[in-house]
């Protein structure tokens, strides 16, 4: 075994003055016996939502951050890869990575030398944010995740936009700022519950906290059902220590919306507005107000 090794590093030696460092390590790791110990990285219970573009990016992230060809003989492999998977925006927390050698199950028929397995939770995108020319995915929490235009146009998750956001678009991985965010995030955890989520495309923050014209709503919601779109003028919403201003409360004008929807035969489009501000000016029946 010894003089086999020390053949693969002097050929290795002769290609390596030619194609580099770089080169040189992949070659000799792609012979035997290193070849059995090239690892490739699994993302252990893997989230349903999270498609197999996005895996593939987070493994691709994790193994080039590592460097080329990492082999699982390499002692400090566990605490690089926990180290890049830390600054990996789609990852909220790692609980753990370990290194398995060899095979160990059906599903490695890909990764010959053994595995990098990482638990960890991630970043599930709940909405587009749009603002200063980009649209972006972001989480719960407002973070901006890896997506560019063409990103989501290839992904296209179906989701609700939050448009007309004032701050500039932060870097990959930041927290989008602004009390705009906040409140249209707020708003979506509200409508998401609701059957009729799903017809909602938009919420618009323009016009939040009246920073345009007190004569337009600070929020609205666009309503689509094939052609027809509805403006649904929400109102303001409270964010952070701001109360909202005028109006009726949330919860009454979530019930208007609610009783529209049943009204409507289970449909929030129709009208070219709703004035959940002004209630009695769409007729909503009372019965159907908390």
């Amino acid at each position: 075994m010894r003089r086999a090794v020390v053949g693969v590093l002097t050929a290795a030696a002769a290609v390596g003055a030619a194609v580099g460092l770089r080169q040189l390590r992949g070659y000799v790791m792609a012979q035997p016996p290193y070849a059995a110990s090239v690892a490739g990285v699994v993302l252990a219970d893997r989230p349903a939502w999270m498609d197999d573009a996005v895996a593939a990016e987070i493994r691709a992230e994790l193994a080039l951050t590592v460097g080329y060809a990492p082999s699982t003989f390499e002692t400090d492999l566990a605490e690089r890869v926990y180290a890049a998977a830390e600054q990996c925006p789609w990852i909220r927390r790692v609980h753990e990575v370990r290194v398995e050698r060899g095979r160990t199950g059906p599903d490695d028929a890909g990764l010959s030398g053994g595995r990098i397995v990482v638990v960890a939770d991630y970043r599930q995108p709940v909405a587009q944010a749009v603002g200063g020319g980009a649209e972006r995915y972001i989480d719960a929490q407002g973070i901006v995740l890896p997506t560019d235009s063409a990103r989501l146009q290839a992904m296209r998750w179906p989701m609700v936009r939050i448009t007309g956001l004032a701050a500039p678009v932060p870097q990959i991985g930041a927290v989008w700022p602004g009390d705009d965010l906040t409140a249209g995030l707020h708003l979506v955890r509200l409508l998401a519950a609701k059957p009729y989520f799903n017809q909602i495309t938009a919420v618009d923050v323009t016009n939040f906290r009246y920073r345009y014209t007190r004569g337009e709503p600070s929020i609205r919601l666009i309503a689509t059902d094939g052609p027809t779109v509805t403006d649904i003028r929400f109102g303001d919403l409270p964010t952070g220590d701001l109360p909202a201003v005028g109006g009726p409360s949330v919860a009454r004008r979530l019930g208007y919306l609610d009783g529209w929807y049943q009204g409507n035969g289970c449909r929030l489009a129709g009208p070219t507005y709703l004035d959940l501000r002004l209630p009695d000016r769409i007729g909503l029946p009372e019965a159907y107000v908390p």
